[in-house]
């Protein structure tokens, strides 16, 4: 019994030397990009899901709109339509598989260490009684979008009140010259 607990210390020892390699490697691989480093400024996203997720984008203004930017992860609902009706059903499943994997990770661990509308959102659907894959998948999709919009405009994720309300009337201002 002994032995084997030494021999699981010894794994875990390797495991966490790996993982600490691991990482460094992301950070001097990824320091100098931007994308990277607003992607990092969200809770709930760690120096491996934010080097995956910059890798995926690269570029954000290739993504005219959110939902083409969404759909790239194949995170939006498919759509079924029969003459006058239409439905919405599970999501597309397009893009990359492990991208949706550690999008509802990091959907996962922000409704759990950050108040945003991601986590309002969260509340809202399990109090309105969501299964929680249904509720993880949907806030992932929300958590995209702030990504989206704190990569299109250029500056890091924020949940202080100021800088909202601040930000919100540029945009009614810029919305109202249009």
């Amino acid at each position: 019994m002994q032995c084997s607990m030494r021999i699981f210390a010894n794994e875990a020892k390797t495991i966490l030397k790996r993982t600490d390699m691991e990482t460094r490697t992301i950070e001097l691989m990824f320091k100098d990009i931007r994308i990277y480093a607003l992607i990092l400024s969200i809770p709930g996203f760690g120096r491996v899901s934010a080097a995956y997720l910059a890798s995926m984008i690269m570029d954000i203004s290739r993504f005219d709109t959110c939902n083409q930017f969404t759909a790239r992860f194949g995170i939006v609902p498919k759509q079924r339509e029969s003459s006058d009706v239409s439905h919405n059903c599970a999501t597309t499943h397009r893009g990359d598989e492990e991208a949706r994997r550690l999008l509802k990770q990091a959907a996962w661990v922000h409704v759990n260490n950050c108040d945003s509308v991601v986590t309002q959102m969260f509340r809202r659907l399990k109090k309105n009684g969501k299964a929680h894959n249904e509720v993880l998948v949907a806030c992932a999709r929300k958590l995209l979008t702030v990504v989206w919009a704190v990569l299109r405009s250029d500056r890091p994720f924020t949940t202080d009140p100021r800088l909202l309300a601040r930000s919100a009337a540029m945009a009614e201002e810029i919305e109202g010259q249009d």
